[in-house]
């Protein structure tokens, strides 16, 4: 691999003829440059494929990874209870996205959850509105610890996205301050304010 100062791969919506042989490919450049950020949405292949994958994540001394996605993943019961595994080894993670398993069962949905909640450096992630759908869940009927756990999942700030992240180093440069180009970015755009639908903002700040 050349590109040794890549801080982000984005593979979404993916569909091909070997998984396997792309996800080993996938696990082997993240291991071998430590990539801080993989995101990994809409895959369009088999929950065990993945869930083992995620699973062989955790294996790998993660504490380097800053940013996970792996939304729409469909990967079931099986893949939270990777991710639950995996998110526990990531220690430095800043943000993490993780609705859209589909579990069948309440409880690893709930320690997943409780495991983002708790989690000292995590300081944005999404709503898992789908997953609750899908098991029929309503956080009215929750105990009061896990009650707690979802508010504290409300109050986490929301996601890094690209347009959020250019706003942010636009933001610096207008500020002349040094540019933030390491996977420090994730942290720094968690307490940046940022409306994701102002399109316009290097308009309004230049």
């Amino acid at each position: 691999f050349t590109q040794k100062k890549i801080r982000m791969i984005s593979l979404n919506k993916v569909e091909c003829q070997d998984p396997v042989g792309l996800l080993k490919n996938v696990m082997l450049l993240v291991t071998t440059i430590s990539l801080p950020a993989l995101h990994m949405s809409d895959w369009n292949i088999d929950s065990d494929t993945f869930s083992q994958f995620i699973s062989a994540l955790s294996v790998q001394n993660p504490t380097y990874i800053k940013s996970l996605s792996f939304a729409n993943s469909k990967s079931g019961t099986s893949g939270l209870i990777a991710l639950t595994e995996l998110i526990s080894k990531c220690t430095n993670l800043v943000e993490i996205e993780a609705d859209g398993f589909e579990p069948t069962e309440a409880e690893p949905f709930l320690e997943l959850w409780r495991t983002i909640s708790k989690h000292k450096a995590i300081l944005s992630c999404d709503n898992p509105s789908e997953d609750l759908k899908a098991l029929g869940l309503s956080k009215l009927l929750f105990t009061n610890d896990d009650k707690v756990v979802f508010q504290n999942i409300e109050e986490k700030s929301e996601l890094s996205t690209p347009g959020k992240r250019d706003a942010f180093i636009l933001y610096q440069v207008n500020k002349k301050e040094r540019l933030t180009t390491s996977s420090e970015i994730f942290r720094k755009c968690a307490f940046f304010k940022y409306l994701e639908g102002e399109n316009d903002f290097a308009t309004k700040e230049f």
